[in-house]
């Protein structure tokens, strides 16, 4: 019975997992877009555009959170 539990555990932890990851990239769009929002009207859109180009060069979602964190 403890064997079911187990696996059960598991497999809700790799959900919970892929449904954070599946929400970092609409997040940090965000967040960029809202740093962006800071700059002169005259940058804003530019900016904008280029941190996201950057943030989606990366593979891994978990990474984006450093490319906002470090362009914000």
């Amino acid at each position: 019975m403890s064997l079911v539990f187990a696996l059960l555990g598991a497999l809700a932890v790799s959900v919970v997992a892929d449904e954070f990851l599946g929400w970092v990239t609409p997040i940090c769009c965000l967040l960029l877009r809202a740093g962006a929002r800071r700059l002169p009207p005259s940058w804003r859109e530019r900016y904008a555009e280029e941190w996201q180009a950057e943030l989606l060069e990366l593979p891994n979602a978990p990474y984006h959170t450093d490319v906002v964190f470090s362009q914000t």
